[in-house]
């Protein structure tokens, strides 16, 4: 099924640290990230350092492989080295969604992205939590929220993420606000955002011969490693399994 596909953040420090965070610019936020990172890391020895990437490294194969539960186990290693490294965080909080144990997984995201406010990766993972339970619209207003903060984010990374929130406005039978979302298509097609957001608008309607078509572009055009986040996006809400 899914498998989140960022990670980056952390786990204990205090609550007033986070409340203050939330006044401050976006250089000032990453500066306090870049400051506790360092200072996290700073006091290891080079064996610890060691080992801790060694876990971090095993629980992302372990993931790849679909094993989250022996992923989680070398993340509670890792934890027992740096408690709240940003990786082991995020990695968790991830590990947590697909075996869906979703509180879990808010737990660790909230608080990551609470002490290290500058993490991108956190605020999308807690979306993805929305969009996998099915709440599409806090999904929605997630993802929308998140384009606004981070404008000059990568294309391929924004380029999903309108993809979401087009399957969000679908899913909420909103097709007058995901129409808008669509565009021309263009030779320099760098993502399948537009094969892709074509495919769900002809499944929309009912178009599944057109839909399959899309698809089948798409994937002759662009990597399995391109495109497989986006058969993820669509199999969360049941639609590649119709085709």
């Amino acid at each position: 099924m899914k498998a989140i596909s960022f990670f980056a953040l952390l786990l204990a420090l205090a609550l007033s640290l986070a409340s203050a965070a939330q006044d401050l610019t976006s250089e000032e936020k990453l500066q306090l990230t870049q400051e506790r990172i360092a200072a996290l890391m700073e006091g290891l020895s080079l064996a610890d350092r060691e080992r801790l990437l060694n876990h971090l490294e095993k629980s992302r194969r372990l993931s790849g492989q679909k094993r989250f539960i022996d992923a989680i186990a070398e993340l509670w290693e890792a934890q027992k080295i740096v408690p709240d490294h940003p990786d082991v965080l995020n990695h968790m909080g991830a590990c947590y969604v697909n075996v869906r144990d979703f509180e879990s997984a808010k737990e660790y995201f909230q608080l990551a992205l609470e002490l290290y406010p500058s993490y991108w990766s956190t605020e999308f993972n807690l979306a993805e939590i929305y969009y996998v339970q099915g709440d599409y619209s806090q999904a929605r207003e997630r993802f929308t929220t998140f384009l606004e903060r981070y404008p000059k984010i990568d294309s391929g990374t924004r380029d999903f993420i309108y993809f979401k929130l087009f399957l969000c406005h679908l899913m909420l039978e909103e097709p007058e606000k995901a129409e808008p979302l669509l565009r021309p298509y263009s030779v320099d097609e760098e993502t399948p955002f537009f094969y892709y957001s074509q495919m769900a608008w002809a499944y929309y309607h009912e178009n599944e011969e057109l839909s399959e078509e899309w698809r089948n572009s798409a994937t002759r055009i662009f990597s399995k490693e391109q495109f497989t986040f986006y058969d993820d996006a669509l199999a969360e809400i049941g639609w590649l399994f119709a085709l």
